[in-house]
């Protein structure tokens, strides 16, 4: 199989959405290019706008294509610029892939539509990401997000969409269904990332070829050393440092979201700010806790 060529192995961090604190509360590219530069000290593979903890839903399509310019103008040209296009439609998430990849995105990441979940049978996924992936010049990466979208995208529908030769990877949470998917598409050219960095080691045993992770925006440098040493066959080493990553990753990305990374953000020297509402600020005691987690690993 000729599968489009973009190599996926290694740390992708999902970078967070910087607000300016004002009552539009419009994008601060300003913040942006300074979380940039910060980022661009540590080896990551790539970038991706448009997950989660990026605030994507709450974006317009201008401000989608202006953070990718933002960030492609930013990046080094040996690091790759993911942009997520999830929409409700096909069309929508066709017409956005379309305006990313003509603003310079590298691939997108696209998960399954989930308003009429009850209708997301296995063949309207396998349409939906097909005709996409037939019609733009830029790879898909599947994200499959059940906490969100409630939909799990199985193991066979992956199987099945992996054969399209512009969708070239997945990135999934669940670290038992990983070994799964690495298996059921060895032999297809396919790239399983894991989600979390909290059991990014276990999916790394398992075949996996890299990991895409919010909490890389604020701990990259020690995700980023675990995966040299796993590629190095240092498991031991390397789990010293995932078990100092497990807790953070549960509070702060599991627990309360978008919010906490942003507040974590702000005590490791980047620039985290507000969230766009309805997600409101933390309370009190929960950042307390955060600052406490942090430190008790190692990282403040």
């Amino acid at each position: 199989m000729n599968k489009s060529k973009l190599n996926l192995s290694g740390i992708i961090v999902a970078i967070a959405t910087p607000f300016q604190n004002n009552p539009q509360q419009s994008v601060n590219y300003d913040k942006l290019t300074e979380n940039v530069a910060q980022w661009e000290k540590i080896p990551f593979a790539g970038y991706c706008i448009g997950g989660s903890y990026g605030e994507w839903p709450f974006l317009t399509n201008d401000e989608k294509i202006q953070i990718l310019k933002t960030v492609k103008s930013l990046a080094h040209p040996s690091k790759f610029v993911m942009a997520g296009t999830t929409s409700e439609s096909t069309k929508q998430s066709l017409d956005l892939s379309l305006a990313v990849a003509e603003a310079g995105a590298d691939a997108i990441l696209l998960q399954a539509p989930h308003y009429f979940r009850s209708r997301m049978t296995q063949n309207s996924i396998v349409e939906h990401f097909t005709t996409i992936a037939d019609v733009i010049p830029i790879p898909v990466v599947i994200y499959n997000n059940p906490g969100t979208t409630g939909i799990d995208i199985g193991v066979d529908t992956i199987d099945i969409l992996s054969n399209h030769p512009n969708i070239i990877g997945v990135k999934d949470g669940n670290a038992f269904k990983l070994g799964a998917i690495v298996e059921k598409t060895k032999n297809k050219e396919f790239q399983v990332l894991a989600s979390s960095a909290g059991d990014l080691l276990p999916a790394l045993l398992m075949g996996c070829c890299g990991g895409m992770s919010g909490l890389a925006g604020i701990l990259g440098g020690p995700i980023c050393e675990m995966f040299t040493l796993a590629q190095a066959n240092e498991w031991r080493k390397a789990a010293e440092i995932e078990k100092r990553l497990v807790l953070p990753d549960f509070l702060l990305l599991k627990e309360y979201g978008p919010p906490a990374l942003k507040a974590a953000m702000d005590m490791l020297g980047y620039y985290g700010g507000s969230c766009r509402k309805p997600l409101l600020p933390l309370d009190p005691e929960v950042i307390s806790n955060i600052r406490q987690v942090l430190q008790t690993n190692g990282h403040l």
